[in-house]
């Protein structure tokens, strides 16, 4: 008695796996790539509201303290954003009441969060280059901040 639960494929039913593995891949494929797309425009709407948060706690902390200038403009990472095809959009500031230092702080710590997230993600579909710019300017104002 011949033991044949494996059988080996034959022509026809290897034709009738490839059609139907095309149909599934395909449709699946394009699922995964727009919602790869939808999530990193999300990752980057994030980051627009923290930079835009960011920008008035930074006029606050340079109102108060007259000898900081910072290096780099905030406006700018903006900019680069709204070129990404960001949006822009009005951002409600939520302040902790501790002090404007904490508020950039937290908006800080985010940025810079969301910006390494984004550097090294795999198939990013935005300007890597430019994200990376946005991510040194945002650590050298940093550094000025905190060493002021």
């Amino acid at each position: 008695m011949k033991y044949n639960d494996y059988p080996l494929p034959d022509d026809k039913l290897i034709n009738i796996l490839k059609m139907e593995y095309a149909k599934l891949n395909t449709s699946k494929v394009q699922k995964v790539c727009s919602m790869g797309v939808l999530e990193q425009k999300s990752k980057l709407s994030e980051l627009y509201m923290y930079i835009s948060a960011q920008t008035s706690y930074l006029n606050k902390l340079c109102a108060m303290n007259k000898n900081l200038t910072l290096k780099h403009n905030p406006e700018m990472h903006l900019k680069i954003l709204s070129d990404m095809g960001i949006e822009n959009f009005s951002v409600q500031k939520v302040e902790h009441g501790k002090s404007c230092f904490y508020d950039y702080l937290k908006c800080e710590a985010e940025i810079l969060k969301i910006l390494i997230f984004l550097i090294f993600l795999d198939g990013l579909n935005f300007n890597k280059t430019k994200l990376t710019q946005i991510l040194t300017e945002q650590v050298e104002n940093f550094d000025l901040i905190i060493n002021n």
